[in-house]
């Protein structure tokens, strides 16, 4: 399984029950690199996706439904649990500081890292996204 997450430098995720940020050309990023299958998401995180052109798969727990080989953007799920099913992880890192109370949890331990790109967002200076694979 393919996760895609955002997270800021202190590997945050969500403060108060909300995503700390968005950016449309990461979106952009996320589909062109979907090829055409489905994406599961949260319905929390449909909203990011309303006027992609992208198959989209809306679970309460995208990671519990999908398969072995589906792609999930995640936002406010553990990882952790799902660890021996996740195979490649995409990292779209912020880049700065933001509040937080959620942190991405999933060991990276076993991941090895395949590429790094930067490019600049529609609300950020700077993105970089990591690609690890196992």
């Amino acid at each position: 399984m393919k996760v895609i997450v955002c997270l800021d430098e202190r590997r945050g995720m969500m403060f108060n029950n909300r995503r700390q940020s968005r950016d449309s050309v990461l979106i952009e990023d996320v589909v062109k690199d979907l090829c055409g299958e489905k994406l599961f998401i949260s319905p929390y995180s449909e909203k990011l996706f309303e006027n992609a052109d992208v198959k989209l798969k809306v679970k309460d727990n995208p990671l519990k439904a999908a398969k072995r080989d589906s792609v999930c953007f995640i936002e406010n799920c553990s990882l952790a649990d799902f660890k021996d099913e996740i195979d490649e992880v995409v990292i779209y890192l912020w880049n700065r500081h933001y509040p937080c109370d959620f942190y991405f949890d999933l060991n990276m331990e076993g991941y090895t890292l395949k590429s790094v790109t930067e490019f600049e967002g529609s609300s950020h200076e700077k993105i970089t996204k990591e690609v690890y694979i196992k």
